[in-house]
């Protein structure tokens, strides 16, 4: 296996590794150290401690015309979550267009109302009605809304899926979202020359001992290594061909907390991670269109929050992490899930884990070399 280029891979020794079950035991049947990869050829090149001079609104542009011009076919997937609201409404504002906007629905093999559904309510009350607005007001694209639950058949019906699936999380919603693009529905774009935009996430910025900056990626969203068709799968942020962006957030997150050290979090250890928490990140990073105050209550997330948690309740026999599972043991796959989640407890040290088991809170995360970003 070769390192490829966006693509998150664990290196033990010489070995590389797609799935991060596999890489574990095979540093414990070596006894060598594990170690989390993400576009280190590309960035090495540049100097993170340089703040590029150009403003975020422009870098999304430059990002946005980047993809637009090396691509036939632009897709994006959109959840209404500040990352992809960012996107979308960066390509319409300045007017590049968008082919496909794409939106997940769970359907074919739950067991409830898909309208009350926890794993749609974002989608159905967020994501639908914003891209309808977005329509209405002249923005020219098609709206693809795909049912994607059928692929948790790939799990198959046996514990085995660990090996084959990587699903860093052991959770439905990143086994399914790398998947979604299998849907018959994409056939006629599926192509090399048709990119899947996808958000990721906010970057990870610490600060340790209260003067040292780095930026890491955490592997815990190394899902996008899963690919299942043709088209070109690209992270919009978190890119090998624009490292400016990424860079430009990270230093935007440090300037904040360099200027207001009072409001920094708590920690008990040497490093404080200071992305933890959307509320703290997303008017940094997104400024053009989340203007509220750092810590301020978030104006389109809490409604969802709250609607969310009404369906999800302390289950002490799932993972504290893997939100969308209320409705699974009704599915054909549940036994399978969960039985491969014994498995890999039963296999997996304790040294990799959070806590005793991987039922209480998951794997320990794992992050890519640090970048600096100066003192």
């Amino acid at each position: 296996m070769m390192m490829e280029k966006n693509l998150g891979y664990w290196r033990v020794g010489e070995t590389l590794f797609n799935n991060k079950v596999n890489a574990i035991l095979e540093a414990q049947r070596t006894q060598q150290d594990i170690s989390y990869h993400y576009n280190d050829a590309w960035w090495d090149q540049v100097d993170w401690t340089q703040e590029p001079s150009e403003s975020l609104g422009q870098l999304y542009a430059k990002r946005a015309r980047q993809l637009r011009d090396t691509y036939k076919t632009v897709v994006l997937k959109f959840s209404g979550g500040a990352d992809s609201m960012n996107i979308i409404r960066t390509f319409i504002d300045n007017g590049i267009k968008i082919d496909y906007v794409v939106m997940n629905l769970m359907q074919d093999i739950i067991y409830q109302d898909v309208t009350t559904h926890p794993a749609n309510f974002e989608t159905l009350n967020i994501s639908i009605p914003s891209v309808q607005k977005f329509q209405q007001q002249g923005a020219d694209f098609k709206i693809i809304i795909s049912d994607h639950s059928r692929f948790l058949l790939d799990i198959g019906d046996d514990p085995n899926w660990i090996f084959r699936i990587n699903s860093p999380r052991f959770d439905i919603a990143t086994i399914l979202n790398s998947r979604a693009e299998k849907h018959e529905i994409f056939k006629e774009i599926d192509h090399p020359s048709t990119c899947v935009i996808r958000g990721v996430d906010k970057p990870v910025v610490l600060c340790t001992k209260g003067k040292i900056w780095t930026f890491q990626v955490c592997d815990m969203h190394a899902a996008m290594n899963d690919q299942h068709t043709s088209m070109t799968h690209e992270p919009f942020y978190w890119t090998a061909d624009l490292p400016d962006l990424l860079i430009k957030q990270s230093h935007s997150i440090k300037n904040y907390w360099q200027n207001h050290p009072g409001k920094m979090p708590v920690t008990s250890g040497d490093t404080c991670y200071l992305t933890d928490g959307k509320k703290m990140v997303v008017p940094l990073i997104y400024p053009a269109y989340y203007d509220f105050v750092p810590g301020d209550p978030l104006p389109y997330w809490d409604s969802y929050v709250n609607g969310h948690l009404a369906y999800k309740g302390d289950r002490p026999d799932q993972p504290r992490y893997c939100s969308l599972d209320a409705e699974i043991e009704k599915t054909p796959v549940y036994n399978a899930w969960r039985d491969g989640i014994d498995l890999a407890d039963r296999l997996i040290d304790k040294r990799f884990k959070n806590q005793d088991s991987i039922w209480i809170n998951g794997l320990k995360k794992m992050h890519s070399k640090p970048r600096w970003l100066g003192k």
